[in-house]
């Protein structure tokens, strides 16, 4: 039988499991084992006395807590709960369109998933509403409760973008009132005969899917925060142009409701619109505008600008040179700024070289089966295609020249071709690199003109995360009716805002993080409850809750975002 011995060790006490038998005829010890301190001792006592869990069910906890508390902080859940209240029993439609948003983040699924994915995640826990509340039925009928018959901008959904940009002003979330607009459009599954939607219809899609009908939208974020201010949703045959002219009035009523005079906004759009019309309305509306210009308008005296007179950006722009050069364009003298980027330049001709390569070898390849005779001879219509199809590249037709004479009767093609280095020279010294952005800020300086247009790629990442589906995905959609189109692409750049806002926390406290790094690091943090056995034969049964172990970058965010604010256990 073993006994428990203590021993002083620098005048501390240690416990020891110890056997002893006689070796010899000698009492010796055989057998010794380390226990360690009295605190010890008691401490594996206790543990071993622990019951074992039952069951462990993880539970997502970190993307839904943080778009969760986001919208509590940001005041977007307090300005849902203004026009559509809280119910005496179940879920309002608040509930149902924030959790929709969540949910296209987090799954991103038809409604008929939501309830499934609902009662795994943190939010029923904090809701305390039974997954059985969020069935499609549900959603359908919340959707349907949304009043979309009362015009703009007193219609429900434009009152919450209204009141969520209140917010945002007064907690200073906004940057320098320099917004940025850009308008895609989105393929759906509708079928071609279905005529109860008029906002579905083919066009040029974007996603080069010609054949399915399309959903145009357009946006309007702030420049600075990426916070997205207003959209609208418009029938998908309408061209960019057309539809800016369209969605203008709009935009500025929405924004002197918000309280933002025209004069102090700055609208930076890309080159589809930047036409006659549509800057004349602008500057008739008293709105300031940065907008680049397509190259086939731009005057010859700024096609021709020596490198010369482009002098160097601040540090803000490395890489960077511009000239301030006023001329005529689009009926009057405007201020123009001629950019030329060595990182950009550099990326080009990288390109052009490449498609140079690739189209002289299909040149070559195309020579050699125009001289083998042939039954079917080559027709001139039938070369000139190919050879319109292989020059299609930018600055292709520029550089490459190709001479191919009619043969005589009898004889084969002879295609001749080769690189003009004297146009590849001038595309370098006067094209590649190269924007012409215009202005009617004239006070304003060449730096500032550049950085409010660098605005622009905020709407056009947020585009592509959509299209992706990498953030807050927009298919599939599966609704087919307007009003459930409209309420779809409401949550759709709900859930947007929300990325957008933690984002922002995380970049004023130091962490800059992309939207699909801030949703890794989010999702792999989960919330497990351990079930143990009841003391009894009735009564629930006992649980434990805790968080999965946790990187560095996910216990920064933690702290940032304030999730301890949810968690009722330990951390693993």
């Amino acid at each position: 039988m073993g006994t428990l011995t203590r021993k002083l060790k620098q005048g501390k006490g240690y416990w020891y499991y110890v056997e002893s038998a006689r070796v010899g005829g000698k009492p010796r010890v055989v057998y010794q084992v380390y226990l360690g301190t009295a605190e010890n001792v008691v401490r594996n006592l206790q543990d071993g006395l622990r019951p074992e869990p039952l069951r462990a069910t993880a539970r997502e906890f970190g993307l839904p807590a943080a778009l969760w508390l986001e919208a509590v902080d940001s005041g977007l859940w307090e300005c849902l709960m203004a026009v559509w209240p809280q119910k005496k029993q179940g879920p309002s439609v608040a509930h149902y369109l924030l959790l929709a948003a969540i949910h296209r983040i987090c799954a991103g699924g038809p409604k008929t998933e939501v309830a499934e994915w609902y009662a795994g995640t943190v939010l029923q826990r904090v809701w305390k509403f039974r997954p059985e509340r969020f069935t499609s039925q549900a959603f359908w009928d919340a959707f349907d409760s949304i009043d979309q018959l009362t015009a703009f901008p007193q219609d429900p959904l434009t009152q919450v973008q209204l009141a969520v940009l209140e917010r945002w002003r007064s907690r200073s979330m906004l940057g320098d009132r320099i917004f940025a607009f850009d308008t895609t459009n989105f393929h759906t599954f509708i079928d071609t005969r279905n005529e109860r939607c008029s906002l579905a219809r083919r066009g040029a899609n974007k996603q080069k899917r010609h054949d399915l009908r399309q959903v145009g939208m357009a946006y309007l974020a702030d420049g600075a925060s990426g916070l997205g201010i207003y959209h609208h949703v418009y029938p998908g045959n309408r061209p960019d142009v057309e539809e800016f002219s369209v969605s203008l009035p709009r935009m500025l009523a929405f924004l002197e409701h918000a309280g933002l005079k025209p004069s102090q906004v700055t609208l930076v759009f890309d080159k589809g619109p930047a036409d006659l019309v549509n800057v004349t309305q602008l500057e008739d509306l008293g709105l300031g505008w940065v907008a680049p210009v397509s190259w086939s308008e731009v005057p010859e005296k700024l096609r021709c600008l020596p490198e010369e007179r482009l002098e160097a950006c601040p540090p803000s722009l490395p890489g960077v040179r511009a000239s301030i050069e006023p001329c005529e364009l689009w009926g009057t003298v405007r201020r123009c700024v001629v950019v030329q980027s060595t990182v950009f330049a550099a990326e080009q001709m990288h390109s052009l070289m490449d498609a140079i390569a690739r189209t002289t070898s299909a040149l070559r390849a195309l020579a050699r089966d125009l001289a083998k005779p042939r039954e079917r001879s080559w027709t001139e219509v039938g070369i000139q295609k190919r050879l319109d199809a292989l020059l299609a590249g930018q600055w292709l037709k520029d550089v490459i020249r190709i001479r191919a004479p009619t043969p005589a009767p009898g004889r084969t093609w002879d295609l001749q071709f080769h690189v003009d280095n004297g146009a590849l020279c001038d595309i370098l010294h006067h094209r590649a690199g190269r924007t012409v952005l215009a202005t009617n800020r004239t006070t304003w300086t060449a730096a500032q003109i550049i950085e409010a247009y660098h605005r622009q790629s905020v709407v056009e990442h947020e585009f592509r995360d959509i299209k992706n589906g990498g953030c807050c995905p927009w298919g599939p959609m599966f609704h087919w009716t307007d009003d459930k189109i409209r309420i779809h692409a409401f949550y759709t750049m709900l859930g947007m805002s929300l990325l957008n806002g933690l984002r922002l926390r995380l970049q004023q406290a130091n962490l800059p993080l992309s939207r699909e790094q801030l949703i890794s690091e989010l999702a792999g943090m989960q919330e497990i409850a351990l079930a143990y056995p009841r003391p009894g034969a009735r009564g629930s049964y006992p649980t434990a809750k805790i968080v999965t172990h946790e990187t560095l970058d996910q216990k920064h965010i933690g702290v940032i975002l304030k999730l301890d604010r949810l968690r009722t256990g330990g951390r693993g």
